[in-house]
């Protein structure tokens, strides 16, 4: 992460993963603690086996919640510019 504000968001999504999704494999577990070094030290941080062990687990639930942001901004943006 070079940009500060990327850091944050990507903090900021982690914490929202941590809170909803229900990590039931020991490799879900393995990556819901790194994920609290990402949290308190960042992604920077980690080593690259942590990297590989955080990506393999959190690239595709990050890919989703930026996902649902991007349809509830869309959805906001219409409904603003686009009043029924």
């Amino acid at each position: 992460m070079e940009d500060l504000s990327d850091e944050t968001e990507l903090i900021s999504m982690v914490e929202e993963i941590l809170e909803e999704y229900p990590f039931s494999t020991e490799r879900e577990r393995i990556a819901q603690g790194i994920a609290q070094q990402v949290i308190n030290s960042g992604y920077s941080s980690l080593t690259v086996a942590q990297k590989r062990a955080f990506d393999s687990v959190f690239h595709g639930l990050l890919w989703d919640k930026q996902d649902q942001k991007d349809t509830a901004h869309r959805a906001y943006l219409l409904s603003r510019d686009c009043p029924p």
